[in-house]
């Protein structure tokens, strides 16, 4: 089925090192206003100091006789093991293996990052943040330390989603930002989540500098979808418009998000266009087909939304308030028409 950004955070499989984890994508809407202030540049680092951070990051992204006890080879089959568990969903072992590698060779960075990738599969968010705060202490210039910090910006979104009050998860978290100069001290309140999110994504451009059409499509739609998540709606558009732009001739599932965030701007017909290259490309998939759905009712076309909705196999998902704002992320102009389409749980 079709997986839209921003309903489900995508894990990238362990990775040898000097290779670069992939990108958690999550998606999420900010204003600009806060999006400067939270996506200011980090201050420029002197010569001596960018030297020894980089011989540091070098240092802490390769495993050697020196990283750990036990020899290099067996720490090296070691970490062999833990990407094969993590690549073959044994996320148990893999979270094991991993474990036994930090405590084994706790300087080697990305122990602690693909742990973290790890983690975010079992929605563990608080262990995953601390984990990629380790590993960016590590090695905070590693060649894929941009996406360490994208995949931060990730967790964060859905730590703010969860809005979560839980003090063991709300100490954690603190922790794990006060341990890190790079990150914007903040109370972890549902604004300010967002916000500090924002500034991984800045730091993750930053440090990717020339980015590909679509490594910058990817940071544009996680900074979408920040912005969506705290209902900053102009500023999430903007992203995901600047992102199907990356994409043009490349329908991605996220386009279907940004059909919504045309419709709750009231662009009903360039809504209705996006949306229908979607079922193009993805078929009949339940996400299209509801959001075809609500723009065909919204038109007054209620035979065509009917047929539409019939084709639905798991109509409860769409039935409830709750998770289509909070799973789906379904904008509010657009939840109130299928309320008035169909008879919404709160």
């Amino acid at each position: 089925g079709l997986v839209l950004a921003g309903a489900l955070v995508s894990v990238g499989p362990g990775v040898a090192a000097g290779a670069e984890p992939a990108p958690v994508t999550i998606t999420t809407p900010v204003d600009a206003s806060a999006a400067a202030a939270a996506a200011a540049p980090t201050a420029p680092l002197s010569g001596a100091t960018l030297k020894r951070l980089q011989q540091l990051s070098r240092e802490h992204s390769r495993l050697s006789a020196q990283t750990g006890g036990g020899g290099l080879n067996a720490l090296q089959q070691l970490y062999t093991n833990a990407k094969r568990a993590a690549e073959g969903g044994d996320f148990g072992a893999a979270i094991a293996l991993y474990s036994e590698l930090a405590e084994r060779a706790p300087e080697f960075a990305p122990a602690f990052s693909n742990r973290a990738n790890v983690l975010v599969a079992q929605q563990r968010y608080a262990q995953a943040l601390s984990d990629y705060t380790k590993a960016l202490q590590l090695a905070p210039l590693a060649s894929d330390a941009w996406v360490v910090h994208l995949n931060r910006a990730s967790t964060l979104t859905q730590l703010g989603r969860a809005n979560t009050l839980d003090p063991t998860v709300q100490a954690a978290v603190q922790a794990a930002l006060d341990a890190d100069p790079n990150v914007i001290r903040a109370l972890p309140e549902r604004s300010s989540w967002s916000e500090l999110a924002l500034r991984d994504l800045a730091i993750a451009t930053q440090l990717r500098g020339g980015v590909s059409a679509s490594e910058e499509a990817v940071l544009l739609v996680n900074r979408a979808v920040v912005n969506a998540s705290v209902g900053r709606w102009d500023a999430a558009t903007v992203e995901l418009q600047r992102a199907v732009e990356k994409s043009a001739n490349d329908v991605q599932p996220f386009w279907l998000e940004y059909a919504l965030l045309l419709y709750e701007k009231g662009r009903v017909p360039d809504a209705v266009a996006i949306a229908n290259r979607v079922a193009a490309k993805f078929g009949s998939v339940d996400d299209v087909n509801a959001v075809l759905a609500l723009l065909e009712f919204d038109q007054g076309n209620l035979a065509n939304a009917e047929t539409r909705w019939s084709a639905l196999q798991r109509p409860r998902q769409f039935r409830s308030r709750a998770a289509l704002s909070n799973d789906r992320h379904w904008p509010p102009r657009a939840i109130e028409t299928l309320a008035r389409f169909q008879k919404l749980t709160d």
